[in-house]
């Protein structure tokens, strides 16, 4: 007794003292790894691939500086840095998708490994001898071909697949169209290779399972693009008639009218990202369950 109330009083101590070895193994996943940047950082990968090394690359080392050097070529460094952008943003699409159709891939692999095992044991349970054995191997049966149904249809069809991806989607074209062609008119000084880079990940990250996840709880299953839409032009009618009663009215306080027409420009200038964002979500190459069973049985 005396040593179980020992071990109990240490480890009740070390959890209260805080003590790292459980703090790093227990909440390891509670929050981002320490920032660091060494050969494998993302980012330092990333900018190697993109200067130029011989035949390889296709920017100028120059142009990553921030900002440009009065010797270099800031037209060249511009047109570099749409071309980077450009094929970044080819291969981020062409790895999302493939992402999208490993999602519905897992239905496949779920309906494939639950129906086998159902299977299986309806009929070991049809050539079994004994009754008992029967009954239970027809219950796993049973149970799995159960599983398999509340899975699919709840999980994959009716829930979060379809919301998931969705999400993705807008939010992918939300982002492209800031970029495009908007940011690609921009000088070096205005838009540096660095915030380009920026731009470029944090629109590649947004295709993530986790990602769509949490858009879709936080907006729910109706679209984003609509929801913001609706916000802002919301917000721009009581700005509107906010600038409409002082220009009727002179004699009212005038000072917030230039900060409500500065506003108005964001506002009309975000409505219109978000209209060619609507503009570009696909409608109807969202992966089908069949194509997501080619790209998950490889």
């Amino acid at each position: 007794m005396r040593v179980i109330i020992s071990y109990t009083a240490a480890a009740g101590v070390a959890l209260l003292s805080g003590c790292s070895a459980f703090q790093d193994s227990w909440y390891r996943d509670y929050g981002v790894q320490p920032l660091s940047i060494d050969d494998k950082s993302p980012a330092v990968v990333l900018r190697k691939a993109l200067v130029k090394n011989g035949s390889e690359g296709i920017v100028d080392a120059s142009c990553f500086d921030a900002p440009l050097a009065a010797s270099t070529n800031a037209t060249s460094c511009q047109q570099q840095r749409n071309s980077a952008i450009a094929v970044l943003l080819t291969a981020s699409d062409d790895l999302c998708q493939a992402h999208l159709k490993t999602i519905f891939g897992n239905d496949a692999a779920f309906n494939i490994a639950t129906g086998s095992i159902a299977t299986l044991f309806s009929g070991a349970a049809a050539i079994s001898g004994s009754a008992s054995a029967k009954s239970a191997l027809a219950a796993i049966s049973t149970f799995s071909n159960a599983e398999r149904s509340l899975v699919n249809e709840t999980v994959y069809k009716n829930m979060i697949v379809t919301a998931v991806t969705k999400k993705i989607r807008e939010a992918r074209a939300t982002k492209v169209a800031a970029i495009l062609p908007s940011d690609l008119t921009k000088s070096m000084s205005d838009y540096p290779m660095v915030l380009a880079i920026r731009d470029v990940l944090d629109y590649h990250y947004s295709c993530s399972f986790m990602f769509g996840l949490e858009k879709a709880l936080e907006e729910g299953t109706q679209s984003g693009i609509d929801g913001k839409k609706a916000k802002l032009e919301q917000e721009r009618n009581a700005l509107q008639l906010y600038l409409d009663t002082r220009a009727a009215n002179k004699s009212l306080d005038q000072t917030g009218v230039a900060g409500a027409q500065a506003r108005m420009k964001e506002i009309d200038a975000q409505l219109t990202t978000l209209d060619k964002a609507s503009a570009a979500v696909p409608s109807s190459t969202t992966p089908s369950p069949a194509a997501g069973a080619g790209q998950g049985s490889k």
